[in-house]
């Protein structure tokens, strides 16, 4: 970004978000973030209107409060969702925070998995075991998803990210509140906290394994694999590393891929025999 600001003598605004989550830090990002709107109203000509930035911490409050109930509702065993409905939706959500659009998104979701709860349909018919997705999907066209709903009843219940791991932001004091939910990302900050992250969610959801995407070069992926498979094989639930581009289809072997998840469901399934 900062080479093509360059390349195009256009100014570059850069936050710099800190790992720790400390006051400190929020006050550090929060100056940073009033120096971003003045640099917006600075380059545009138009000053922030005070009236919207109320009306949007509203309505990312509402939603928030909203997508809590939505994943509430997946936890439910059998969960009303399925490998598809979800997917990714703690990373794309935030794109419409702020607008009348994310409140609209969420009380939609929230009213089907509702109606589906109480009317007891289930995402994944007779669902046998629960996994949780670690990262970002696959986003080209595969089958693994189908793979695992249609021949071994495996849902899978939770993306990593889906979930509310933010306070509600005081309307008061927006800069504060918008600083503690961009440090507070469970991506952020050291991999001990994205591991007690990711514990929460195998609690909260039953789980009874979970799937990693690994992409050679992925700080996310390869860089902290082996560290979250000891951190919730310390929960007893194992994880599936799977090396594989999520967003590169060049780099996809079904065959390998089909088999490695073949053994890593027969381990889970003999586990759940067991117990």
């Amino acid at each position: 970004m900062e080479n093509l600001a360059q390349l195009f003598k256009k100014d570059l605004f850069v936050l710099n978000v800190p790992q720790e989550n400390s006051e400190q830090s929020v006050s550090y990002l929060a100056d940073q973030i009033r120096d971003m709107v003045e640099f917006v109203a600075r380059h545009t000509g138009e000053p922030l209107d005070e009236d919207n930035l109320r009306q949007a911490v509203d309505n990312t409050n509402r939603a928030r409060k909203i997508m809590e109930d939505i994943y509430r509702l997946a936890q439910t065993v059998p969960s009303p969702t399925d490998g598809r409905l979800l997917t990714n939706f703690g990373l794309v959500m935030p794109l419409f925070l702020g607008t009348e659009a994310a409140v609209e998104i969420a009380q939609a979701y929230k009213d089907e998995f509702t109606a589906r709860v109480e009317n007891g349909i289930q995402g994944v018919p007779a669902e046998k075991l629960r996994l949780l997705w670690i990262q970002n999907r696959i986003q080209f066209s595969n089958p693994l998803v189908e793979l695992l709903e249609k021949e071994y009843r495996a849902n899978i219940v939770s993306d990593e990210l889906n979930d509310i791991y933010w306070d509600p932001i005081d309307p008061s004091d927006p800069y504060r509140g918008m600083a503690r939910r961009a440090i507070a990302i469970p991506l952020n900050g050291s991999i001990q906290g994205r591991i007690n992250h990711l514990r929460k969610l195998a609690r909260a959801y039953q789980l009874d394994g979970a799937i990693n995407p690994c992409n050679w070069g992925c700080r996310q992926g390869s860089g902290a694999r082996g560290l979250i498979s000891d951190g919730l094989k310390e929960i007893g639930v194992p994880v599936l590393n799977l090396e594989v581009d999520c967003v590169d289809k060049r780099n996809f072997s079904e065959g390998q891929l089909r088999t490695r998840i073949e053994a890593f469901i027969e381990m889970l399934e003999t586990r759940t025999r067991a117990s």
